[in-house]
C-alpha cells in the first residue's frame, strides 16, 4: 500500500510540470506548425498518389511501419532554432519539477510521433548504477 500511495503522489506531481510544457508549446509561435510539419502518416501502399505529393515526414528505411524520418524538419536552421528552444523549456522544467530522478525525460510528440526528447542522453538520474559506471546510459 505504501509503494501505491508513493506513486500517486509521484504522478499527481508529474502533472503540473508536463501541463506547463503544454501550455509553452501551445503559446510560442515557434511549435505551432510541428503537427503539421509531421504532417499525417503516409502509406504509399494503399494512398500512392498523397504520398507522392505528401510534405509529411517521410517513414524511416528499414523501420517503414513504426518510426518517421524527422531529420529533414530539424537539420535546418528553423528547426534548430525550435530544438534549442524546446532544450531549454524542457530542461527549466525537469530541474525545478521537484521530482528529482522520477522525471527522466520530457518528449514532443505532434501526430503521436515523438520529435523531441531532453535530455536525449541521460546519465545524471542513474549515478550510482553500476551499468552507468561502465558507460552506459539512457541513450534516447
Amino acid at each position: 500500500e505504501q509503494t501505491d500511495l508513493f506513486f500517486v503522489r509521484v504522478l499527481e506531481n508529474a502533472f503540473l510540470p508536463l501541463f506547463t510544457m503544454s501550455m509553452f508549446i501551445q503559446e510560442l509561435p515557434e511549435f505551432h506548425d510541428l503537427d503539421l510539419m509531421v504532417g499525417d502518416r503516409c502509406n504509399p501502399a494503399s494512398d500512392p498518389l498523397n504520398c507522392t505529393e505528401s510534405t509529411s515526414a517521410p517513414p524511416l528505411a528499414g523501420k517503414e511501419t513504426t518510426h518517421r524520418d524527422l531529420s529533414g524538419l530539424f537539420n535546418t536552421t528553423e528547426g534548430r532554432i525550435i530544438q534549442r528552444k524546446f532544450d531549454t523549456i524542457a530542461s527549466s522544467i525537469k530541474e525545478n519539477s521537484g521530482l528529482g530522478k522520477a522525471l527522466v525525460n520530457i518528449q514532443l510528440a505532434p501526430k503521436g510521433v515523438v520529435s523531441m526528447l531532453y535530455p536525449m542522453v541521460n546519465c545524471e538520474d542513474f549515478v550510482g548504477n553500476p551499468r552507468v559506471e561502465e558507460g552506459y546510459c539512457m541513450n534516447n
